[in-house]
């Protein structure tokens, strides 16, 4: 069976409608190899279409379904979906503008399209000692060994303040929103270097391991533009440098049976 271009195999669908209000519930075996389950309620009583939607996707792989969604290669690896929203509304953009609710996600093994945080990273590192990076051919892509996140929906708005995702270059946290009903995003990550960083800039990079850098991705949520917040990556340089001195100091002057400790 397809559905908006979407693919679902081994599929079993019940429907129950009376007086305007229908209810769907599937489960589908084979949804681009995991499952899907969930439940899909539309009310037409009244003049506007009320519609609540509940779905739980485990074990997808991500860069097929995503393909199809939205036509776009945008991400990969295996993720588990949990979504629970409702809208009301006459077209598909008023009930995107109208939505509320929550969802969960956690992907293993992937990586994120359009985005290179390393590449990210360098220029931040050269920007901050007044040098300019040059180009290079490296894919505009990062990978990730776990991505996970929670959001809750209000009026169309995705509110997301737990984004975590981990790599063996990289731990990164998230917050922001996400406008569902324009597709556009006004959201900030912190990237923060946990192991070297090979090619150019990698040494100049050096100088920022365990420093949070604030990266900040506005607009269209299929092109967004970023900038890296300079002052605040700063700042966070400096408390690392600050710390680090304190350490320092402080094992240089405890005795010898306290520091074994």
């Amino acid at each position: 069976l397809t559905v908006n271009n979407l693919k679902l195999n081994d599929a079993r669908i019940t429907l129950k409608a009376k007086d305007g209000d229908i209810r769907l519930n599937q489960q589908v075996g084979r949804f681009y190899q995991g499952n899907l389950g969930g439940n899909l309620g539309l009310n037409v009583k009244g003049k506007t279409p009320q519609v609540k939607v509940t779905q739980h996707v485990k074990q997808v792989q991500a860069e097929l379904l995503v393909k199809d969604l939205i036509g776009e290669d945008r991400l990969d690896g295996t993720g588990n979906i949990n979504l629970d929203v409702s809208g009301s509304g006459q077209t598909e953009k008023a009930i995107k503008r109208s939505l509320n609710g929550n969802l969960d996600f956690a992907f293993t093994n992937g990586t994120v399209k359009g985005v290179n945080l390393g590449r990210m990273l360098r220029e931040a590192a050269a920007k901050i000692q007044g040098k300019t990076l040059p180009p290079d051919n490296e894919p505009n892509e990062t990978d990730f060994s776990e991505l996970k996140g929670s959001g809750v929906i209000k009026n169309g708005v995705l509110h997301n303040d737990d984004l975590s995702a981990k790599s063996p270059l990289f731990r990164v946290t998230g917050k922001g929103r996400i406008n569902i009903g324009e597709d556009t995003l006004d959201y900030k990550v912190k990237p923060v270097l946990v192991a070297s960083l090979s090619g150019q800039g990698g040494e100049d990079l050096e100088k920022l391991k365990g420093v949070p850098i604030p990266v900040h991705l506005t607009g269209p949520l299929a092109k967004p533009d970023w900038s890296i917040d300079l002052a605040e990556a700063l700042t966070e340089s400096q408390k690392a440098k600050a710390k680090e001195k304190i350490k320092e100091e402080i094992q240089k002057n405890l005795p010898k049976e306290l520091q074994e400790q």
